[in-house]
């Protein structure tokens, strides 16, 4: 079946799985939610209607794992009222004014508004404890010359980070580590079973505000967080970096790693995006959905929002939110097909190979 607004692709362990269960809740093992600023504006209406209608009702809490922009959508859609809690940060997301020049401490400051627009009206208590998701938010603690005060040596150790990512598969590890703070306050999936030090610390009242806030750091573009409650002293940044679209595996092999993603492609860390030939480990049991080409192809400059859009649109917001507006509306179009599927029980029918 060909789908006119989205793309759904599975590797060939969840084909076979869907075509035994079929693609229902009861069928996702697991969920990730990838970085990528911006971009998220053309998932926002789909991410309702699956994380409060589709995803209503599960047996148990589905493990559910997320970095930068990824751990604020996470949030949303873990409280009870997802729906309420994704009209909150779309509203504050478009709400975002800078200045000619911001810098760190303005665009942490704006980040700060987002994450106490998605925990307003008692979100944080519900994030904590959903019965649906049990929420995973990736950050990266750095190591070496990144954490240094001075611009110019952060940007000397990003860049000897990036060279030693390219010289081998371990070389990243050596500048960053991993720490997942956890609803569960268990490990979720097979997240750390690679080269980084990975840590586990439970997810809190007293923490989820800044965990969400450092996951989505940028590196030397915001303040680096350096006090997370129940996690050692160090300066913390985007989870991104590691984690960047959620190449992952989870241990049910019965059961399928769902993305909903803004692309089809994914991207295993941060530095990957140039590197065409770095390629994901773990899509035999992956479902991605993702906008189609055709959607895209509609949407203005044939782009889906990103952080560029903030200097390609500088002095000029009401272009720019025109542009993101109408992603917003790809997006509910997205939802309205999702919704439709779903009601025909015609959603399996829609998946292609990965």
């Amino acid at each position: 079946m060909q789908t006119t607004t989205f793309t759904l692709k599975a590797g060939p362990g969840a084909r076979a799985i869907i075509e035994r269960n079929g693609l229902t809740p009861a069928t996702i093992g697991a969920i990730g939610a990838a970085a990528g600023g911006p971009k998220w504006l053309i998932q926002g209406r789909l991410d309702r209607a699956i994380f409060a209608e589709w995803l209503r009702e599960v047996p148990a809490a589905i493990p559910a794992i997320g970095s930068s922009i990824g751990a604020f959508r996470l949030a949303c859609a873990a409280q009870a009222d997802a729906t309420a809690a994704y009209e909150r940060f779309e509203a504050a997301y478009l709400a975002q004014t800078y200045s000619a020049r911001p810098d760190a401490a303005e665009i942490t400051r704006e980040g700060r508004k987002l994450i106490a627009a998605i925990l307003a009206d008692g979100g944080a208590d519900a994030v904590l404890s959903s019965p649906r998701l049990a929420v995973n938010f990736v950050v990266a603690r750095l190591k070496g010359l990144t954490t240094a005060d001075s611009r110019a040596a952060q940007m000397l150790g990003y860049g000897l980070a990036f060279f030693a990512h390219v010289a081998r598969p371990r070389g990243l590890a050596g500048h960053v580590e991993r720490y997942v703070f956890s609803a569960s306050g268990e490990p979720a999936l097979s997240i750390g079973a690679d080269h980084f030090h990975t840590s586990w610390l439970p997810l809190s009242s007293a923490n989820i505000a800044e965990a969400i806030l450092a996951s989505g750091t940028l590196p030397l573009i915001m303040e680096r967080i350096v006090a997370i409650d129940g996690a050692p002293a160090g300066h913390y940044v985007d989870g991104g970096i590691i984690d960047y679209q959620m190449d992952l595996a989870h241990t049910d092999a019965a059961k399928v790693l769902f993305i909903p993603h803004y692309e089809s492609r994914i991207v295993p860390r941060w530095f990957d995006k140039s590197l065409k030939w770095k390629k994901p480990r773990h899509t035999d049991r992956m479902v991605v959905l993702s906008p189609s080409p055709a959607l895209i192809d509609k949407l203005p400059g044939k782009g889906i929002p990103n952080r560029k859009d903030f200097k390609h649109y500088a002095g000029d917001d009401t272009a720019r939110l025109a542009a993101w507006r109408a992603a917003i509306d790809a997006s509910e179009r997205m939802a309205e097909e999702f919704r439709a599927l779903v009601a025909a029980g015609k959603l399996e029918g829609a998946v292609q190979p990965l």
